[in-house]
């Protein structure tokens, strides 16, 4: 089973689901954003909507660039990479951040112009922005 094929059962469950409960995967209109992933973690992700693009931004403070990689292949934007913890540590005794493999998937469910996606990281958020193909409708609400 592809990843597309485990997001569209994600939306089916979603659908499924009794009002009030927590879906596991992010679902609004046309945009899936993955649940936490298998052999990594998923940082906070947030997808808008204007008039002429996509964008989607991950919370991702202390990466190098060079350590993310994006790619959009059959409508689904995947965003990974590692987050390095090069402290050294004897004992830890509180330990809530994430480090190691991340990955952060998300189904976009309308046409964008695939060659000019840019990407960019400022002040620990990665931004990708996607633009519409020119014949998608306004943003839904």
């Amino acid at each position: 089973m592809d990843q597309i094929d485990k997001l569209d059962i994600a939306l089916i469950e979603f659908r499924n689901k009794p009002e009030g409960t927590n879906p596991s995967s992010i679902v609004s209109g046309e945009f899936i954003v993955s649940p936490h992933q298998p052999g990594g973690w998923r940082p906070p992700t947030d997808v808008f909507e204007t008039a002429e693009h996509i964008e989607v931004r991950i919370e991702i403070p202390g990466v190098d660039e060079a350590d993310f990689r994006v790619t959009f292949t059959k409508n689904l934007l995947r965003i990974s990479g590692d987050r390095r913890d090069t402290q050294p540590k004897s004992t830890v005794h509180q330990m809530e951040i994430n480090y190691g493999t991340f990955i952060s998937d998300v189904y976009i469910g309308i046409p964008v112009l695939k060659d000019l996606i840019e990407a960019r990281y400022t002040q620990g958020f990665l931004h990708v922005i996607l633009p519409k193909d020119g014949t998608t409708q306004e943003p839904r609400s």
